[in-house]
């Protein structure tokens, strides 16, 4: 009756180190592992083989011809797959591949989009797909290994990492202010409109004095709007008050199309962030490519990244 006995394929490993070494002692030595070990390892395949595959003494040791037979059989397949471990792990931190990123329209349009040009020209043998919308996309479903989202994070499950904090500001064109007057304090929006935003902020504005105070101020409007793009414009044609990042304004602000008010009220700046699904190795590519958006955000002044002049 044939065995039936299932056999652990480290065992077989270990027994093609043994064959290619004079003893037990010299093969438990370049696994690293007890002589104990291999001994007992070696044991168990045989008596799962029901196969003697080595004769030995407290001297010596023979393979037997089954044992012999059983080396040349299992030395290729093992030596190819020891092989295949050390190419990879020499190459662990060579980014490569390719990779699905997914970010906001503007963040990608206006910032990243930069980047990743200049990305792909220093990793030639990384490719992307770069997916930009103004919803969260699953990660897991739609198979994307990098998202990059502007804090508070919703969902809690992925690894996020912090990449740096977002200015906003709170504005409105001249014509409009002139019209309906120029708030003092943040509790004046109440009876202004406002150009409403989805997801963030919504209808309730934040704010931080100089001193650390922070107020949440209801707002209405008679527009909302997903994209910072037509928030902009609807500022910038005097629909309402706008509370933007600082990145899709700045021009503006530096035209005068838009004023800035409320100088003392902040709007608190939220955190960009990396997420990755959890409990999942990060590729070397997407690691690289973080910390390679990390170090061109240091090297751009803060005010001329979100001005969108750092490119």
């Amino acid at each position: 009756m044939p065995h039936t006995h299932s056999y652990d394929l480290n065992d077989a490993a270990f027994f093609v180190t043994l064959s290619r070494s004079t003893s037990f002692a010299e093969a438990a030595e370049k696994l690293g592992i007890p002589k104990s070990t291999l001994s007992r390892r070696i044991a168990r395949l045989e008596s799962a083989l029901g196969l003697c595959l080595v004769t030995r003494n407290t001297r010596h040791m023979r393979l037997t011809e089954a044992g012999l037979a059983f080396a040349a059989r299992c030395g290729p397949p093992v030596e190819a797959l020891n092989h295949a471990c050390r190419t990879l792990t020499r190459d662990d931190d060579v980014p490569r591949g390719h990779l699905r990123l997914s970010a906001s329209v503007t963040f990608g349009s206006r910032v990243l989009s930069h980047w990743l040009l200049r990305f792909l020209e220093v990793y030639p043998e990384v490719s992307l797909d770069v997916i930009l919308c103004n919803e969260n996309r699953d990660l897991l479903t739609e198979e994307i290994d990098l998202s990059f989202r502007l804090g508070p994070l919703a969902d809690s499950s992925y690894q996020a990492v912090p990449l740096w904090s977002v200015p906003f500001v709170v504005c409105a064109a001249p014509k409009y202010l002139e019209r309906n007057g120029v708030p003092r304090h943040p509790e004046d929006l109440r009876d202004h409109r406002c150009i409403l935003s989805e997801p963030r902020p919504g209808d309730s504005w934040g704010f931080v004095d100089r001193l650390g105070k922070e107020l949440w101020i209801p707002v209405r409007g008679r527009i909302r709007v997903n994209e910072l793009l037509v928030s902009v414009r609807a500022a910038t044609s005097g629909a309402g008050i706008a509370y933007l990042p600082r990145m899709g304004v700045g021009q503006a602000l530096q035209r005068g199309d838009l004023v800035e008010i409320l100088g003392n009220w902040l709007p608190p700046a939220p955190t960009m962030y990396a997420l990755f699904l959890p409990k999942r190795p990060i590729l070397a590519a997407v690691r690289v490519l973080v910390d390679f958006i990390k170090d061109r955000a240091q090297e751009a002044p803060a005010r001329d990244l979100y001005e969108g002049t750092a490119f």
